[in-house]
């Protein structure tokens, strides 16, 4: 659908910190809850730290009208000849509902 509509002045960024050390406040139990916090004792990026690169977004947004990042490293959003036609049969089966 992008490809059909004109670019415009709105740039949207998609972002994925990774594993992030939060509190885990929700509905784990007891022992997933232990499990995830020895985790992130080990894997996971401190919140501080995990924000950095969308305040540099934020500050410096791209310029191109959709891009994706993970963490500091921007992911590629190209796709085949087959992405595409898979893509634009699901747009009309979408607008059929």
């Amino acid at each position: 659908m992008l490809r059909e509509r004109p670019a415009g002045r709105i740039r949207h960024v998609l972002y994925n910190p990774g594993f992030v050390r939060t509190s885990h406040a929700g509905a784990l139990s007891r022992p997933a809850r232990a499990l995830v916090s020895a985790l992130a004792a080990v894997a996971a990026t401190p919140v501080d730290r995990a924000v950095e690169p969308i305040v540099e977004l934020i500050d410096q947004p791209p310029q191109c009208q959709v891009s994706a990042y993970r963490r500091r490293h921007r992911l590629r959003l190209s796709a085949g000849a087959a992405d595409l036609a898979d893509a634009e049969r699901l747009r009309k089966v979408t607008e059929s509902l």
